[in-house]
């Protein structure tokens, strides 16, 4: 009998051992399951963060390889360097006043340029450059800094062509319909359409006029945005606040994709810009300048205004910076007008109806 009371207690101490140990090997089981499928929702979720962020490349039929090209021997820009006069104060009066800047001054200056480009025939440059200039009702700034910008351009060999893009209709209120960043992606789209060969574009303020001609215009070699006008004379040549990159700005085509451009959303003055800033850190990059020495620009005198509050709230307020989903991919336009000419092709842009009350 003793037996038997051994052998049944063996028998549940032995089933009790082997439910114990299919308790454990189940849940070890599906914790490694639950382990291998969050492993691959991170894989799937990294392959598609990596499609989602090269994409836009895909849409210039660019890639990731594309790499700037670097001047050559022969188109050295040290050695341009050397007949540059350096810095020198600008003072707009007498272009502002007096008759003012004649363009045909500046046409027969520059016969040797047509359609907006320029190629220096005495080396070979491999870089092309594309400078973007938005502007409405601005004709006289456009004059003066054409007058300055193009001596620079052409005395330091870069090949280039400049795309001006114009707001289409009179202007509402205090400007407060001018948008900024739909001007600059559609000039972007537009000149990609024209030449997919550019290989960085310059993004510039038309009343900003460099007083120093070593300040570089050619691509630059790092992924990083070039943000030219460092230093402008109004605020003493220093620079306000780290993330500014308004004014004058060099990105690479590849990146200015990358980051999806510049935000349609920001109508009226201001806030454009430092949105821009937080897509360049956004994409963990980082923002490269001159030495202060060289990034001093001047600013043709006109009405400063103070940024609009809406803008402002954009920006610091909502703190929602939705680059991937908004701003290069998805702007609206409609080109009214091309047309090309001599010192540069001329887009008007109508970027449709401000979506705010007191745009009007």
């Amino acid at each position: 009998m003793s037996h038997i009371v051994g052998a049944m207690i063996n028998r549940r101490y032995f089933s009790t051992r082997r439910i114990f140990l299919w308790i454990i090997t189940l849940t070890f089981s599906w914790q490694l399951l639950h382990i291998i499928v969050h492993m691959t929702k991170t894989i799937y979720q990294t392959k598609e963060q990596t499609r989602q962020y090269w994409a836009p490349l895909q849409m210039f039929n660019l890639n990731n390889d594309s790499e700037i090209a670097s001047f050559t021997n022969s188109c050295e820009l040290e050695s341009v360097s050397q007949n540059a006069r350096g810095w020198q104060h600008l003072n707009f009066s007498h272009d502002m006043n007096d008759g003012g800047v004649d363009i045909n001054d500046i046409l027969r200056v520059n016969s040797d340029m047509k359609n907006g480009s320029y190629t220096p025939n005495d080396c070979n440059n491999t870089q092309h450059v594309a400078i973007l200039i938005p502007f409405r009702d601005r004709e006289t700034h456009l004059k003066i800094l054409l007058k300055y910008l193009l001596p620079i351009l052409k005395q330091q060999k870069v090949k280039f062509t400049i795309f001006v893009i114009e707001q289409f209709g009179k202007a509402v209120g205090k400007n407060d319909d001018f948008n900024k960043g739909i001007l600059y992606n559609a000039g972007f789209r537009e000149a990609m359409k024209l030449n997919r060969s550019f290989d960085c574009f310059i993004f510039h303020d038309v009343d900003l006029v460099p007083e120093d001609d070593r300040i570089p215009y050619n691509c630059q070699q790092d992924d990083f945005p070039f943000h030219m006008s460092a230093g402008l004379e109004k605020w003493n040549y220093t620079l306000p606040y780290f993330k500014l990159i308004g004014g004058v700005l060099n990105v690479q085509t590849k990146v200015f994709i990358k980051i999806n451009g510049y935000s349609n959303n920001f109508w009226g003055w201001g806030g454009e810009d430092d949105d821009l800033s937080a897509r360049i850190f956004k994409k963990n990059l980082n923002i490269s300048r001159p030495d202060t020495e060289i990034s001093r620009y001047a600013a043709i005198p006109h009405k400063w205004r103070a940024w609009h509050q809406r803008n402002y709230n954009l920006v610091y307020k909502t703190k929602q910076n939705n680059s991937d989903k908004e701003g290069l991919n998805n702007v609206k336009y409609k080109l009214v007008r091309q047309e090309h000419k001599q010192l540069y092709i001329h887009l008007l842009v109508n970027v449709g109806k401000c979506p705010y009350r007191n745009c009007s």
